[in-house]
């Protein structure tokens, strides 16, 4: 099967919206309400981290509970191996514009050298010319 990108991310939307959902469904607000006041007034980036360490730790125990032992672990699981996937094919993409980048490069130094190398010969055309004119001017007038 092969995955394209909108698929994958497709994928990744359902099974954050189906984890979002467990969460919202089990956990409740009462995490909230358990916190401290001074937490509640004034967070640091510590308290958040232990807040969301907890309503991840409560979220993945309540949905295991609901959906059978071990459901947090393969949505988890699934969800890092999309994430995979998903950073494989911008990878691609990314290759391949360099890969493009590279050779459209390559190609104008093409046709600068091709230019370059008219231009020269045009221009010893034109010495060749002028040269020839003056040398038939001055046979006209010596003759």
């Amino acid at each position: 099967m092969k995955l394209t990108l909108k698929k994958v991310i497709s994928k990744i939307v359902r099974l954050l919206f189906v984890m979002m959902f467990a969460i919202a469904t089990t956990s409740g607000s009462t995490l909230l309400l358990s916190a401290s006041s001074s937490a509640i007034a004034a967070p640091t980036i510590s308290t958040i981290s232990d807040l969301a360490k907890q309503a991840d730790s409560k979220a993945k125990t309540n949905l295991d509970t609901v959906s059978g032992a071990g459901t947090s672990d393969r949505l988890e699981g699934k969800a890092k191996k999309l994430a995979g996937t998903v950073q494989g094919k911008v990878e691609e993409v990314s290759g391949i514009a360099k890969q493009k980048a590279a050779q459209a490069q390559g190609k104008v130094k093409e046709d600068i050298g091709r230019t370059k190398g008219a231009i020269e010969q045009k221009l010893d055309e034109t010495d060749e010319s002028t040269s020839n004119l003056i040398d038939n001017v001055k046979d006209f007038f010596k003759g």
